[in-house]
């Protein structure tokens, strides 16, 4: 069929159909794909704008960098759909001065985050969280800021856990280390910047594994930077061989994003009591969390961890290793000073133990777990 010959309903569905996967098509059907989005800017195809627009936000396979062709194509999809990404794009353009010789315009940034803000866009927010540090088009208010980029912080990480690995998280993450860096809305402290760049580096590493997004590999080397900074304002006798802990957190932690989590209690060929939690996931929960250790250098995204048990460890009553058992909850009695594990109100395991030390564990290696204890 010759290109004469296709219908507008084809050449819109041709446009809609690769529109994010031109690296697929062929030298012809690239020509063939920019034929049909000019056909459809002028009948202002929402489409064929936006294949333009962001096709000439940096350029792509088709398209050179041509910001004010983005710009005017980020207003009209406005006029027509009121789409908030549009919104969101302008802020960038106005943001860095891309239309204005490399001259910020502030004020008009400003306006188009706030709607990309006031539609949950998470560029758009951190970006006004940016405005709000500075004071750049924005009432400057470092505790604003600080508070905006603190709660994408929490949904982020929360989507990072249930394996959401295209989210933002990564710079979220590492902003937040900015603000503890340097003081900014909230106390100063190097030790919660390592920690939060340490998780800017396990998402980045992930996103950058699994997709190709543009300005990622920035923001990978924005990160490690960020991370060889404060090291060394922290000093070599920073990192420690071991972490101890008066509770077992980790194992409350697999429990919020899990239906429950496997139990084993067993001594390890060294004499060590050794207690291992495995979550357990369904459709909706991945049984992962995070677990940052800065002092251990240790920052990884698991669904098991385990401790050792303290010398002074006391298996309360009949509850004696080895022991396996499913739990759904974890209290401690205050009172008689014991830890007990759960299946709903009943008692699975019952311990009284003054340290839990945290046993490293790589996810790569968890299928040889037993073998390293």
């Amino acid at each position: 069929m010759a290109k004469k010959d296709y219908t507008d309903e084809e050449k819109f569905n041709y446009i809609e159909e690769h529109m994010d996967n031109l690296g697929a098509l062929s030298d012809e059907e690239l020509m063939m794909f920019a034929d049909f989005v000019d056909y459809g800017v002028e009948r202002d195809w929402p489409c064929a704008l936006m294949a333009l627009g962001y096709g000439c936000y940096g350029g792509n396979e088709i398209y050179e960098t041509d910001w004010e062709t983005s710009k005017r194509c980020m207003l009209k999809l406005i006029e027509l759909t009121d789409d908030p990404f549009c919104y969101n794009t302008l802020g960038y353009i106005y943001y860095y001065g891309r239309c204005n010789n490399g001259v910020p315009e502030y004020d008009k940034a400003f306006q188009y985050f706030a709607v990309g803000a006031a539609h949950g866009i998470y560029e758009s927010r951190y970006k006004l969280a940016d405005m709000f540090l500075t004071g750049k088009g924005a009432l400057k208010s470092p505790s604003a800021a600080a508070n905006m980029v603190m709660a994408m912080y929490n949904d982020n990480k929360e989507l990072f856990c249930d394996e959401s690995f295209e989210s933002k998280f990564a710079d979220i993450a590492l902003r937040v280390g900015g603000f503890f860096e340097r003081g900014d809305g909230v106390d100063q402290n190097d030790v919660a910047a390592y920690a939060y760049y340490k998780e800017a580096k396990l998402a980045i590493d992930k996103r950058v594994e699994l997709f190709d997004f543009f300005g990622d590999r920035k923001v990978q080397k924005n990160i490690k930077a960020s991370m060889d900074r404060v090291l060394k304002k922290l000093g070599n006798n920073f990192f420690q061989d071991k972490f101890t802990i008066d509770n077992p957190i980790f194992f409350a932690m697999l429990l919020k994003n899990s239906v429950g989590i496997d139990l084993d209690l067993h001594e390890d060929k060294d004499g060590r009591f050794v207690i291992r939690a495995k979550s357990v996931a369904d459709d909706e929960l991945s049984g992962k969390t995070i677990i940052n250790i800065a002092t251990i250098d240790y920052c990884e995204l698991i669904d098991e961890a385990a401790f050792y048990l303290s010398d002074d460890v006391e298996f309360v009553e009949n509850f004696v290793p080895p022991m396996k058992a499913f739990i759904t909850g974890i209290n401690y009695d205050e009172e008689a000073d014991i830890w007990n594990f759960l299946y709903r109100d009943r008692i699975m395991i019952s311990i009284k133990c003054s340290e839990f030390e945290f046993i490293p564990l790589k996810p790569s290696v968890k299928d040889n777990f037993e073998d390293t204890l």
